[in-house]
């Protein structure tokens, strides 16, 4: 019994001490960004006219590269020696001859910490150095007897301390800490219902098993992000399930104390042992009771608006990345998301809903357009949507390669959706006929008044279609626009001036004929490139050869 009493008097150091040794093991696995690197910002790639001895010539090719995370925009580059491409395809590069030792230098606002990027290897490869600041970094042979891109992560010396570019790691460190000793010693652990536990037990497997199929598919044997490496690939798990366990935990924290503002909480002996404390009481008070009226509310409201934004950096960010849009074409894009969720919440009639939906819709259909492209050579496109019977047909016989933008995405949009989840957002009492009334009335909106809201966007936005590489169409211009786009393209007006009665006037002209064949019959061949028909279904056409006789 005693034993039982003292658990029960202490239980709250016990939750601390468990929580804070779980903070100091996620603390530890993102230590990195916790420092800054320990140089100007410069970044060189210098070519290099030598190669293996195998080796044809000392061309190279480098793709994607990204700085302490983030990729790299044009006005970076302040001296390019490469020849830059970036026509009609998905991913630009930098490519050089490599035979004059061309340079490659980029500068950044803030010291460099990780340099990651893919570069080609091919038989006519040759070398290529990379330096940060001063330090040469790597030298590195592309000569391969087989073609392939090679995934490479480098890192400078750096030490602990505060950046622009790692300052919000901190304010997440802070904000977990902070949400641990409200958990503990407000003993809000106590409240923690059942429905909570289920939540977080439901969230964090479905996240961990998320990430665990999704790393069977990665084209590397480690994990990069951000500034943060992981080899093997399932150290990565420990630091996202224990940032969606402390982003839960500190949501919880927020409801919590919110909530019992006027419990007894705050009406501890402990608040008015003395006339001061208690006149701190009510300043306390007051200050949880505007930031329960006020704050909160725009925590919620933000995260909304911010959803529709963050599902179009996921939907590009798998298939491609979000520098490769052309700037004007970000505003159609991101009004067709903002459009998309709007009608998701008049439709669902709740906002909890319509965050997880247009997350999950951005980061699956982002993943599904990176599979489609590698597998076909095209981006999702419209009358996909009704070949999805055909495509679970051969979807068993496909082996997808994941990048580590995509498990990027995936990591990001699990803490999202983790975070969207226990938003403490109260349901407005509704009677259940108003909620259908107006669900009805969002589907009448969706079914009559989209098309038109397409049709204007598309003629609006006027953008430059490649119908021989679309997929350099998605990147350039954005899914949502290019989707839209391409859709509204493919639609057949009818021409003008044409009418039934025409038309059959014009036959009038010309009389039926019936015509006996006399003589040798001709062969007709027909040929088929990248396009098939099945000419067996054509009425009265006798074929000698089944055409398509290995499909059917």
């Amino acid at each position: 019994m005693d034993t039982l009493e003292h658990f029960k008097k202490y239980s709250n150091h016990l939750i601390f001490s468990l929580l804070l040794g779980l903070f100091f093991v996620f603390t530890f696995s993102i230590k990195e960004e916790l420092k800054i690197g320990d140089n100007d910002g410069i970044l060189r790639i210098q070519a290099q006219a030598e190669n293996a001895e195998e080796s044809l010539g000392y061309a190279q090719q480098i793709y994607d590269i990204t700085i302490n995370g983030i990729s790299i925009k044009e006005e970076d580059v302040v001296k390019n020696e490469w020849n830059y491409s970036d026509l009609d395809i998905v991913e630009p590069f930098y490519s050089t001859g490599g035979t004059n030792g061309e340079i490659l230098e980029i500068k950044i606002n803030e010291p460099i910490k990780t340099l990651s990027f893919y570069y080609s290897k091919n038989v006519n490869r040759g070398f290529f150095d990379v330096y940060i600041g001063d330090r040469l970094v790597s030298k590195t042979d592309a000569y391969s007897n087989e073609a392939e891109r090679q995934y490479v992560t480098l890192g400078a010396p750096r030490y602990y301390g505060i950046s622009i570019g790692n300052a919000l790691w901190y304010l997440v460190v802070f904000t977990f800490a902070l949400a641990i000793v409200l958990f503990s010693y407000l003993n809000i652990y106590k409240e923690f219902t059942k429905m909570d536990f289920l939540k977080l037990c439901l969230t964090s497997f479905g996240s961990a098993l998320i990430l665990y199929l999704t790393s069977q598919y990665l084209s590397e044997d480690y994990v990069n992000i951000f500034s943060l490496s992981y080899y093997p690939q399932y150290k990565i798990f420990v630091p996202v399930i224990l940032a969606i366990f402390f982003t839960q935990i500190s949501v919880i924290s927020l409801r919590y104390t919110v909530k019992n503002i006027e419990n007894d909480l705050w009406r501890s002996n402990a608040w008015e042992s003395g006339s001061r404390l208690f006149a701190f009481k009510d300043k306390v008070r007051l200050f949880f009771k505007f930031f329960h009226k006020k704050i909160i509310y725009y925590i919620i409201y933000l995260v909304a608006i911010l959803s529709p934004l963050f599902s179009y950096f996921l939907l590009q960010n798998s298939y491609s990345r979000i520098g490769n849009v052309d700037q004007s074409a970000h505003f159609y894009n991101l009004l067709l998301m903002y459009i998309l969720f709007l009608l998701i919440f008049w439709i669902s009639t709740s906002l909890r809903f319509s965050i997880v939906l247009i997350i999950a819709v951005g980061l699956v259909l982002g993943i599904l357009n990176k599979v489609m492209i590698d597998v076909r050579d095209a981006p999702l496109m419209y009358y996909n949507l009704f070949q999805i019977q055909d495509g679970l047909n051969v979807a068993s016989k496909v082996a997808p390669v994941f990048t580590q933008r995509i498990f990027q995405s995936v990591i990001l949009g699990c803490v999202f959706l983790s975070l969207a989840t226990f938003l403490p957002m109260k349901p407005k009492k509704i009677a259940w006929w108003k909620r259908i009334v107006v669900s009805i009335l969002g589907l009448l909106v969706t079914v009559f008044a989209l098309p038109f809201i397409s049709k204007s966007i598309y003629e609006t936005a006027d953008i430059k279609l490649s119908y021989w590489r679309m997929d350099s169409t998605y990147s350039k211009n954005g899914f949502p626009l290019s989707f839209v786009s391409y859709y509204e393209d493919s639609k057949i007006a009818k021409p003008q001036g044409y009418s039934y009665e025409k038309v059959e006037q014009l036959l009038n002209v010309y009389p039926v004929q019936k015509v006996n064949a006399q003589g040798q019959l001709p062969n007709i061949i027909v040929i088929q490139n990248e396009s098939q028909t099945d000419f067996s279904n054509l009425p009265g056409l006798q074929l000698t050869n089944d055409p398509l006789r290995f499909q059917h």
